[in-house]
């Protein structure tokens, strides 16, 4: 037992795999980096005295201004209007202050003027993108020029080889930069136009009756909430710039169940005929024309604004003087009051951003151009 003992005695102790860090004096110890490659005395948990030194307070919200956000409230103001505009003809018709052949009439000329303020925007903001290519390109050609012509540039024959090539490239970015001519455009919006006149044409006398069995009340009930939920989903942001967000396909298929419930109640083929092409016109072909319309000019979108409101106001005063004031108090509202308690609560906004935040990656120009081509 004791010789037993005595070996084990003398057997070395086993070391430990890996040796831990001493802890180091304060006097010592190294400064604290933000680092992941380095080995450092300090716990993984550890907080550096000038954490919250990196806090930032609303260094991502936007400024708002009061006009900037009066200016954006115009697109609500242009959708308010259409609703209104196609329920003030459903009622008309409804009731009979309107025939369908006077629909039918006002339908034709809205699409004549639907087209030529397309053909017209689209040309202006074609000319704008040809003069502001044509700009750069010359200033890069004759960026090349000087470039070529300097003591330290290539040999003559390669300098003209240069210039060569870039001559070309800058010819096919023109030639690229070149909006399709308006005879392109122009059969092409006539041919889709055609197209939708001709399908609902066609489905009218199904449509017409498709409610019989249904009462009135629950109908236009069904209706009002359909144009609701499109006042609410209507992507409003297709004005500013073509986005494809699922809220716009659901306000646009609410926008046409409506019409379609509400022209179910008018009996006559025609006048389904009329109220559904007067529909579909203002909510499918409409945002389209008044995006060009505002890309083209800031001033011809106020016109256009301001003429919609009219129309529908027009449109209700026929019918009810209570429908009109209100509409008219629900667009002050809109385009006044909403903006100036927006840009009110705002100082109240707190986004406490710091290094404790999520890394979000920066891509350059080129790379995010690159992506949103794909």
């Amino acid at each position: 037992m004791r010789q037993r003992s005595s070996d084990t005695d003398d057997e070395p102790p086993m070391q430990p795999a890996v040796a831990p860090l001493a802890p180091l004096s304060p006097a010592k110890r190294v400064p604290w980096r933000k680092v992941l490659w380095a080995r450092q005395p300090y716990d993984d948990t550890h907080t550096a005295e000038s954490f919250l030194e990196e806090l930032v307070v609303n260094a991502t919200v936007p400024q708002r201004d009061y006009a900037t956000v009066v200016w954006s409230a115009l697109v609500v103001d242009q959708q308010v209007a259409t609703v209104t505009a196609v329920g003030g003809a459903s009622h008309a018709l409804y009731t009979g202050r309107v025939m369908p052949r006077q629909l039918l009439l006002a339908d034709a000329l809205l699409m004549l003027l639907g087209s030529l303020l397309w053909l017209a925007s689209s040309a202006w903001a074609g000319a704008k993108a040809a003069s502001a290519a044509g700009a750069a390109a010359a200033g890069a050609a004759t960026a090349a020029e000087l470039a070529a012509l300097s003591p330290d540039a290539s040999p003559p024959k390669h300098r003209h080889q240069h210039r060569r090539r870039h001559r070309r490239h800058v010819q096919q970015q023109q030639r690229d930069a070149t909006p399709p001519s308006w005879r392109a455009s122009a059969l092409d919006g006539v041919g889709s136009m055609a197209a939708l006149a001709l399908a609902t044409a066609l489905l009218s006398p199904l449509l017409g009756t498709l409610t019989e069995n249904v009462s009135s009340d629950t109908t236009i009930a069904c209706a009002c909430l359909l144009l609701l939920a499109h006042l609410y989903l209507h992507d409003y942001h297709f004005t500013a710039a073509l986005t494809a967000q699922l809220s716009a396909s659901l306000a646009l298929g609410c926008a046409v169940c409506g019409s379609v419930l509400v022209a179910s109640r008018l009996g006559s083929p025609a006048a389904v005929y009329a109220q559904l092409l007067l529909s579909l016109e203002l909510y499918i072909v409409g945002p389209y024309c008044r995006r060009q319309v505002a890309a083209a000019s800031h001033a011809a979108h106020a016109a256009l604004t301001a003429g919609m409101i009219g129309a529908a106001a027009a449109l209700l005063a026929r019918q009810s003087a209570l429908a009109t004031s209100a509409y008219c108090c629900a667009l002050l509202f809109i385009t006044f009051i909403c903006p100036m308690w927006l840009v009110r609560i705002h100082k109240f906004k707190a986004a406490i951003n710091g290094p404790w935040d999520e890394a979000v990656p920066r891509l350059s120009a080129a790379v995010s151009r690159q992506l949103s081509q794909r």
